[in-house]
């Protein structure tokens, strides 16, 4: 009975000792590293996605770049390139002060473009394969 008591008493004592808030300065190990530098910061983003994602723009922009100024601003209204916010053809039309009809060309005559030279499935691929 004893010794389920004091094993009751420890656990209780351990338990409460785990809801005690922990500085994020405490010392670990040998003292040169504090807990809050073991915490990953998932609010910042790796490099290697960072590297990826600066790459995947870049030929996303080349691409784009064999488009007239009108056809790539439409498609990058329509598929959110710049800030990641698809629009209709109904705002892309309001937006360039267009008509929706006209916007609906360029954008078929945009697309059409890149698949010839092969580049609406690079492009296609970013799209798919980013959540931005």
């Amino acid at each position: 009975g004893l010794e389920m008591g004091l094993e009751t008493e420890k656990v209780a004592w351990l338990l409460e000792i785990a809801r005690e808030p922990v500085s994020l300065e405490t010392p670990i190990g040998d003292g040169d590293t504090e807990l809050g530098e073991l915490i990953e910061d998932t609010s910042v983003e790796s490099p290697m996605v960072a590297a990826a994602r600066s790459l995947m723009k870049d030929e996303v922009q080349a691409v784009l770049e064999t488009l007239t100024a009108r056809e790539r601003r439409v498609l990058q209204l329509r598929f959110g390139l710049l800030d990641g916010e698809q629009r209709t053809l109904e705002e892309v039309a309001r937006r360039l002060g267009l008509g929706r009809e006209t916007v609906r060309q360029l954008e078929r005559t945009a697309m059409a473009r890149l698949r010839e030279a092969g580049r609406a499935e690079r492009l296609k691929a970013h799209m798919d394969g980013s959540a931005a």
